[in-house]
């Protein structure tokens, strides 16, 4: 455990204030670690942009580790839009997205490198390569990756500043009493698992916006948005509702338990194509694009074939017009 006490000085971001006093740990390392929860102000969880104040106690729960070499891989890459500022990755269920223990190789991460070569290594901080989120492993979905410096921060602001808006495509297990709502519940990582997140006290504050497109034999297609952007946020949010991911091996029901939830015919209809994974598509981005003077730019991906003969076999045919109405709405809408 790292303690720092703040005595004076300006107000500075705290990933700044942390980088400063230990020269030797990258910003990225940084930020990732608070992302996962491992630093605290004042006993309390703090992003990357808090402003650290004179008498307040930086505790760093760090753990030393040996720099990773991350190599180029040719790994093929569904990449929808592309500039010299930044690209848009949609990215395949079941491929991680930085190397990491038992992932040393075929992630996001190596194909950004091999496509974009050795400088995009640097891009936000050192192996961060330009991410400016995350998605799940076995979430797919659209992706923000900068090219360059000036777009990754001017990225990241956006991102900070809730000028990013990320619509997801969801199966969920149950109905729901309204048409649209919204989950405003803390998130954080549980005390008896330290891998699992959760809905616990003095967790990051967490919010979901849900509208319900169609729902039928005991599953709900659901239209998401994320104003916050914490791990496996969308996952723990419906969990904590009773309202879990279809296929979801770590927040959602079993699968016998899921099929006894559904009506007979839909468990019938199920069974053969069962999901294998979360039922979680990252399906449109909408950002103001810094190479562009901040226009407003969109972009949108179908669900992948497992998903969409999910979707196609349990909704009815009038399902994809709620589905484009929606994703057709822009801004802030749930």
């Amino acid at each position: 455990m790292i303690r720092l006490i703040i005595e004076d000085g300006d107000l500075i971001r705290l990933d700044r204030r942390i980088s400063a006093s230990l020269p030797d740990v990258s910003r990225s390392r940084i930020q990732r670690d608070l992302s996962d929860g491992l630093i605290r102000v004042n006993g309390s969880l703090r992003n990357a942009g808090y402003r650290v104040r004179p008498g307040e106690t930086i505790e760093y729960d760090y753990t030393a580790r040996p720099d990773q070499h991350i190599s180029a891989e040719e790994i093929d890459l569904e990449v929808p839009y592309e500039d010299e500022h930044l690209a848009v990755i949609n990215k395949k269920a079941g491929q991680v997205v930085h190397p990491g223990a038992g992932h040393s190789q075929g992630t996001l991460v190596n194909a950004l490198l091999n496509r974009y070569g050795e400088k995009q290594r640097h891009v936000g901080g050192e192996n961060r390569c330009g991410l400016v989120h995350r998605l799940d492993a076995q979430t797919s979905g659209l992706m923000l990756v900068a090219r360059v410096e000036s777009a990754w921060m001017a990225l990241r602001s956006s991102m900070e500043e809730r000028l990013i808006s990320r619509k997801y495509l969801g199966l969920a297990v149950g109905y729901f009493g309204d048409q649209e709502g919204m989950i405003d519940r803390p998130i954080g990582r549980r005390k008896s698992d330290r891998k699992k997140m959760g809905v616990v006290p003095g967790g990051k504050n967490a919010l979901t916006l849900w509208r319900v497109l169609y729902a039928h034999g005991g599953i709900s297609l659901l239209g998401l948005r994320l104003h916050t952007g914490r791990t496996h946020q969308i996952r723990v949010h419906l969990q904590s509702i009773s309202r879990p991911l279809l296929g979801d091996p770590t927040y959602g029901l079993s699968k016998n338990r899921t099929l006894q939830n559904l009506n007979p015919d839909c468990r019938k209809i199920l069974v053969p194509v069962y999901p294998k994974r979360q039922m979680l598509h990252a399906v449109r981005l909408e950002f103001p694009h810094p190479g562009r003077g901040g226009d407003s730019h969109h972009i949108k991906a179908m669900p992948p074939e497992d998903m969409l003969t999910v979707i196609q076999k349990t909704m009815p045919e009038t399902w994809s017009g709620n589905f484009d109405s929606w994703l057709s709405e822009s801004g802030t809408n749930p």
